[in-house]
Order: C-alpha cells, then sequence, then structure tokens
C-alpha cells in the first residue's frame, strides 16, 4: 500500500502546484496575512496553501480589518490567536480546500 499512497501525494502535489501556476498566471492570487484574510473575508479563496507551523495571532477591528499583534495596543479589537485558523474556516466555509 505504501508505493501507492507516495504515488498519491506526488500526484496531489503536482495538482495543487498546477493550480497555484494557474493562479498566479492569470493574477489570481494573494499573497501576505493581511491581504489572505481580507480576500479570504470576501469569500474570495478556493485554495489555501500555508508553510506547515505557520502561526499568526492577531486583531480584528472595525470592518474584520486584520491587525498584526505588534500594531494593535487599540481598544475595541478582538483577539485571535491563531488568524491562519480563521482564514481555514472562512476558506472552507466558502467551499475551497486546503
Amino acid at each position: 500500500m505504501q508505493p501507492y499512497l507516495k504515488d498519491w501525494q506526488k500526484i496531489k502535489e503536482k495538482d495543487l502546484l498546477l493550480q497555484l501556476e494557474r493562479a498566479m498566471s492569470k493574477g489570481k492570487y494573494t499573497v501576505g496575512i493581511k491581504d489572505v484574510y481580507k480576500a479570504a473575508s470576501q469569500k474570495r479563496g478556493r485554495l489555501l496553501i500555508v508553510e506547515k507551523n505557520y502561526f499568526s495571532p492577531a486583531f480584528i477591528g472595525e470592518k474584520d480589518k486584520l491587525n498584526p499583534v505588534e500594531e494593535s495596543m487599540q481598544n475595541n479589537l478582538i483577539y485571535i490567536k491563531d488568524v491562519v485558523d480563521e482564514i481555514i474556516e472562512k476558506v472552507l466555509e466558502n467551499g475551497g480546500g486546503c
């Protein structure tokens, strides 16, 4: 069974790379935690690629605006332990995959 699983992983990786290349060639991709959060909040995310163990605490302010912790020492902000989890949830809610 192991050889088949290895092949499946390679096929899956190739497919993800092709999807990423197509999105980049069409200018339909977003980079950076703030922009990715904004796109996911606007239901514009189908595929999310995140490096393993990436973690980003943040605050959410008015109009669902993302504020990284180092920039957010204001009142009336909602703390999020890991905004990546929030983004994953938004992408999955809108029919996308991770």
